[in-house]
């Protein structure tokens, strides 16, 4: 393949970039919720994230799959 071919811009590549960048922006998202949860408060934490992007990160689900589990014992 030579270079012009290999530069080529490809829809679906670009969709799994843009797809695992807003995976990475969810995950610090959850983070950044869960950290500071240590020194703020839980209303000041709502006023800077935006719920529904936390919850698609796979740390918080972690945490709720855990949650769910625990009360199912």
């Amino acid at each position: 393949m030579n270079q012009i071919q290999s530069s080529k811009f490809r829809p679906d590549q670009h969709k799994l970039q843009l797809s695992h960048r807003y995976a990475e922006q969810n995950n610090v998202a959850a983070a950044t919720f869960i950290l500071s949860g240590l020194v703020l408060e839980t209303a000041v934490i709502q006023q800077i994230l935006r719920e529904e992007i936390v919850k698609e990160s796979v740390t918080y689900q972690y945490i709720l799959e855990q949650g769910l589990a625990e009360s199912r014992q």
